[in-house]
């Protein structure tokens, strides 16, 4: 039997969720870009699931080096649309709540504000009016501080 250094498969597993990644983005793309074709990319995702679910699950228990808590931000920004017609809510939210823990981590503002708009969208789905309005004023306060993008700031002044 072969040994690997662990940073050898560490790599190997980072290309793996950084592959799977990019087809959950292109994937969620064809989903929001073309509806004549959101039925076929709906039944991808379903072939690709159980992929796309395990690099997901790589970068969560991989939170601790930059690179993969990065991609556990990105999980569920890369696949907002999609992802909200595939997982249930519960499953949903605890990607975002775990995606904001690590953008969080990396002090990066723009994730973080993407990821909270995100969250206010899918409390307002469930007409959690209260969390909404929360995660959206923390939201526009890093929009504020960081004189933000405006789109972003048209989408999250749209959630409120």
């Amino acid at each position: 039997m072969i040994s690997y250094p662990i940073q050898v498969l560490f790599e190997a597993e980072y290309r793996y969720a950084s592959y799977f990644l990019s087809r959950l983005k292109a994937i969620n793309d064809v989903y929001t870009e073309y509806n004549e074709r959101a039925e076929l990319a709906l039944a991808e995702l379903s072939s690709e699931w159980a992929q796309i679910n395990n690099a997901y699950q790589w970068a969560l228990i991989n939170k601790h080096d930059s690179r993969a808590a990065q991609m556990c931000a990105q999980f569920p920004i890369m696949g907002h649309m999609i992802l909200t017609h595939r997982q249930p809510l519960s499953e949903h939210l605890e990607w975002l709540k775990n995606g904001l823990t690590a953008a969080r981590r990396l002090h990066d503002t723009s994730l973080i504000i993407e990821l909270l708009n995100s969250l206010g969208m899918v409390y307002l789905h469930q007409q959690n009016n209260q969390e909404a309005l929360s995660v959206s004023h923390e939201a526009l306060d890093l929009l504020n501080q960081d004189d933000g993008d405006k789109q972003l700031f048209g989408s999250v002044l749209n959630t409120l």
